[in-house]
């Protein structure tokens, strides 16, 4: 199958395909108001999320451990998926965080090596950080934050919420 998006005989977009199934393209959905207010995550619709945890000047103290670092978000209750798996990675430099923000290509450079994975449960979803905690308390790496994504193993057009810091039933 051979794919190509033209506008004023200009080429936008050209990819093969290899043929085991039918394909079809389709216009991405359209944004609703709880997608743009909620940390809202989503393949189709191309929603992701940046997380920043405060930690200060905090360091690790000399041959001190961590048993976990978990990072936990909490599901919007009537959001029903459940069996939805999300990636979250650290981020590589400096950002300004503020509210909803689009895109045309992502521009936030994260840490593959440090990713960490976990599904969402009834309520929650937890990410154990330990890892890249471990390096940001030693002060071999800095703290810039999370960018959390919908993992490409779910069905791409299902997406799920979390309340974000306005919310008073969590914080």
């Amino acid at each position: 199958v051979y794919y190509r998006n033209t506008i004023d005989d200009t080429i936008n977009f050209q990819k093969n395909y290899p043929a085991f199934d039918d394909l079809t393209i389709i216009e991405p959905p359209t944004l609703s108001l709880k997608d743009t207010s909620n940390l809202t995550l989503g393949y189709a619709k191309g929603l992701k999320g940046l997380i920043f945890v405060d930690l200060g000047d905090w360091k690790l103290p000399e041959r001190g451990i961590i048993k976990r670092a978990d990072l936990i978000l909490n599901k919007i209750d009537s959001d029903t998926i459940s069996a939805f798996v999300i990636d979250s990675y650290p981020l590589e430099s400096e950002i300004l965080f503020g509210s909803f923000a689009e895109f045309e290509n992502d521009p936030y450079n994260v840490d593959y090596s440090n990713l960490a994975t976990a599904s969402v449960t009834s309520r929650e979803i937890k990410f154990n950080h330990r890892k890249i905690l471990r390096s940001i308390g030693k002060q071999s790496k800095s703290n810039y934050g999370f960018k959390i994504e919908a993992s490409m193993i779910n069905n791409p057009f299902n997406d799920v919420s979390f309340y974000n810091l306005s919310a008073s039933e969590y914080f």
